[in-house]
């Protein structure tokens, strides 16, 4: 869980899936969502059941911070059918912060 003092702020995200890791649906329309500390930071999205083995958060904006604050995604799924994890996908980059910022 994130730190008890991260401001308030409302990030504006979607979540998206894909059967393939390169072909990706909208699950979860973009939405400006609210993280609070007096809710625990914690926002629940929920969206109809689909077939999908990849799933990744796209963030556009971000009230608090010039960056997309996320400590944590869980997804919960059925208990039957493919449970076998997938592999990262290809094509995934990092960039070092800035200067004088941690990461």
């Amino acid at each position: 869980m994130p730190a008890a003092n991260w401001p308030k702020r409302t990030q504006t995200l979607s979540v998206q899936g894909s059967t393939d890791g390169t072909s990706y649906s909208t699950l979860a329309g973009s939405s400006g969502r609210v993280f609070d500390p007096a809710s625990g930071n914690t926002v629940t999205l929920t969206y109809a059941a689909t077939l999908t083995r990849y799933l990744r958060v796209h963030v556009t904006a971000n009230t608090g911070w010039p960056a997309a604050q996320l400590s944590e995604f869980e997804v919960y799924g059925p208990s039957t059918g493919d449970q076998t994890p997938p592999t990262a996908p290809s094509g995934l980059a990092f960039a070092a912060p800035s200067p004088g910022r941690s990461g």
